[in-house]
């Protein structure tokens, strides 16, 4: 597996690798318990707790699963360092 180390040109923080991982990690855990089940790429809508969600990728970045995904990403963090600093 292969984590950027460059974003746009800049260097990427371990901070947001980091997070990244725990992110998508939600993701995972989303797909498999059954909570996000994807829809067509093309008609932009999943079903997300039994409901039908419809999306662009402009505003991805509010529906529910990446709301969760993001809110995880800092709690998983949080906990790291806090066990790093033990």
């Amino acid at each position: 597996m292969h984590i950027a180390s460059r974003q746009w040109g800049a260097p990427v923080s371990r901070e947001d690798k980091l997070k990244t991982i725990a992110h998508e990690m939600c993701h995972a855990r989303q797909y498999f318990v059954g909570h996000l089940v994807p829809g067509e790429q093309e008609e932009y809508q999943s079903m997300w707790l039994g409901e039908k969600v419809e999306y662009t990728p402009e505003n991805e970045h509010i529906t529910p699963w990446a709301v969760e995904a993001v809110k995880v990403e800092n709690e998983i963090y949080e906990e790291w360092v806090k066990y790093r600093t033990s």
